[in-house]
């Protein structure tokens, strides 16, 4: 990966743009931004939000989804300087902070092209680099806050509430999403070592399912347990298409290779899932 200047200044600044509406924050899988080919340009579309200090910064660091191309589904960096007429901000997003230049704002980006040589480090390795910068990111915002002379409190009674509006299309596909992030998790406890995967007894998802008619008998219960229901079908149609797709079979009690024997090995891949190899 290449280096990449950091100007002192805070007009020069540069900004990670990341976060999008609807998931792809906390589940980078849900990712919807794009970045398709066009000749010896890249052309990005999309929308981003909770962008900080988006406001005055001189250039930005883009997350979108490669779109066709052997590298198809796979996310990298782009920069871009700032500002440019195809990268608008809507608006800046009320907060309850108060210490970070440049505010939180909602950005979007309506065919914006860069040039060939404007992705950074190499292409489909995006989450891989921006791991390094998101693995420590909630310990840097509270050294910020503590560093404006402001103090943390633990505060368990207090309830924030959010919520995204999903149509049934988007709803499906975050949780077929969440199944697939399921997988690679059972993936990684298997390679460790840490049991077999843990399944939950029939009535468990019976009265996950019958939770909403359990409490009311109403049209609106029943709306919410034909969700539920939905919900995990597509949870489970996420999980079994990524352990197809990968070709792995979970068997924790599968003893381990002996040292020097690298047959059925696992290993892991760019994408950080476990994939078998002969």
């Amino acid at each position: 990966m290449p280096s990449v200047p950091v100007y002192s200044t805070v007009i020069e600044e540069p900004e990670r743009v990341l976060t999008e509406p609807g998931g792809a924050g906390s589940d980078p899988g849900m990712l919807m931004s794009t970045a398709r080919q066009d000749g010896n340009e890249w052309v990005i579309n999309g929308t981003k939000w909770l962008i900080t200090g988006a406001d005055n910064a001189g250039w930005a660091i883009i997350m979108a989804k490669m779109q066709g191309g052997p590298m198809d589904g796979h996310a990298t960096l782009f920069m871009a300087d700032l500002p440019n007429p195809r990268i608008k901000i809507e608006r800046t997003l009320d907060t309850i902070d108060s210490s970070f230049t440049g505010g939180h704002a909602v950005m979007s980006f309506d065919e914006l092209r860069l040039p060939a040589d404007a992705v950074l480090g190499e292409i489909g390795k995006g989450f891989r680099y921006a791991q390094v910068r998101l693995a420590p990111a909630r310990l840097t915002h509270c050294e910020r806050w503590l560093g404006t002379g402001k103090q943390l409190q633990y505060a368990p009674d207090v309830v924030v509430s959010h919520a995204h509006v999903l149509d049934l299309v988007r709803f499906n596909r975050q949780h077929f999403n969440y199944g697939r992030g399921a997988f690679d998790l059972h993936c990684s406890r298997a390679q460790r070592g840490e049991g077999s995967v843990k399944i939950e007894p029939l009535r468990f998802y019976a009265g996950l399912i019958a939770y909403p008619l359990r409490e009311s008998r109403s049209w609106r219960a029943a709306c919410l347990t034909l969700l539920h229901l939905w919900s995990q079908v597509a949870y489970l149609s996420g999980y079994f298409f990524e352990r197809v797709r990968q070709g792995w079979a979970i068997d924790a009690t599968r003893p381990a290779p002996r040292s020097g024997d690298s047959s059925g090995t696992p290993t892991r891949t760019d994408s950080g899932s476990v994939r078998r190899i002969a």
